[in-house]
């Protein structure tokens, strides 16, 4: 199908009607999407993923496979029509526009994540063997830690605070993150600190707060919501914690206070821009 107008365009193929309808709902003209670069199949013609739909695209620049790409809507009939646009780069972007960049390239990992991971264990080592499985999957993935990054660098590291996502830990949750503090207290003692957030059924938003000073290991769970608390515990139990000899113990179970309910992200983030200058 021919791409009519300047700039890029696209057109799904491949049970065409029924994807581009699919691509379709919920869309008008003028919106912004985006979408991950999957792979090229000619000097102009390229596979790419918009909320996990696959479409073959025609782009006018060069990019590397994996390369998050941004599309602003021209056309959705009769033929669906997209432009490639340019948005400033992270380092010029405030805190607002790098969590919604990272929440979207999550979300499009998530939603391939729970419809296709099957592995064993819901170990680290397992997660990667299927990242490895899953190239289209892997692509995703590696767009949330070039987010991730990205957010690193914008932020004060005189707080030791590092922002991580970590999906297998829970692999049935949604809008993951984390974020470990570490403070050497002697020569040869390491306090680490681990807050790991996201969201599940019947508890809502879940905030795990792992603490670590060897060799003892705890943490505090915290949730929107009160139900199947006790299975979770279980299942944090049942877990393997390779650096540790037992698993850690529960020091509490408690419900999120109404300023915890933006998320841990936002949380870290705006509480830098309060810092005063120097």
């Amino acid at each position: 199908m021919r791409i009519r107008g300047s700039g890029s365009g696209f057109q799904g193929f491949g049970k065409g009607r029924d994807r581009s309808d699919s691509f379709r709902k919920g869309r008008k003209k003028g919106q912004k999407v985006r979408g991950i670069l999957l792979k090229w199949i000619s000097k102009d013609m390229a596979w790419v993923n918009i909320d996990g739909h696959k479409l073959l695209a025609n782009l006018h620049s060069p990019a590397p496979e994996g390369t998050h790409l941004t599309f602003i809507i021209r056309q959705l009939s009769p033929e669906i029509i997209l432009k490639a646009i340019f948005e400033p780069s992270a380092a010029k972007q405030g805190p607002l526009d790098l969590i919604k960049t990272f929440d979207t390239s999550r979300t499009l990992f998530e939603n391939k994540f729970r419809l296709l991971a099957n592995y064993g264990g819901n170990s680290l080592h397992g997660f990667m063997d299927w990242l490895i499985d899953t190239p289209e999957a892997f692509v995703m993935y590696s767009d949330v830690v070039s987010c991730i990054n990205q957010i690193n660098r914008s932020m004060d590291h005189e707080k030791n605070w590092q922002l991580l996502y970590a999906p297998w830990m829970l692999p049935e949750g949604r809008r993951h993150i984390a974020a470990i503090y570490q403070k050497n207290s002697s020569s040869t003692e390491q306090f680490t600190e681990l807050h790991y957030e996201c969201e599940l059924a019947q508890l809502g938003m879940v905030r795990i707060e792992f603490l670590h000073k060897s060799p003892d290991a705890g943490y505090r769970l915290k949730t929107q919501y009160s139900a199947r608390t006790q299975e979770l515990k279980q299942y944090l139990k049942s877990r393997s914690y390779p650096n540790l000899t037992a698993p850690p113990e529960c020091l509490g179970i408690s419900r999120l206070s109404p300023r915890e309910h933006g998320g841990l992200l936002s949380e870290i983030i705006f509480a830098q821009q309060k810092k005063p200058a120097k």
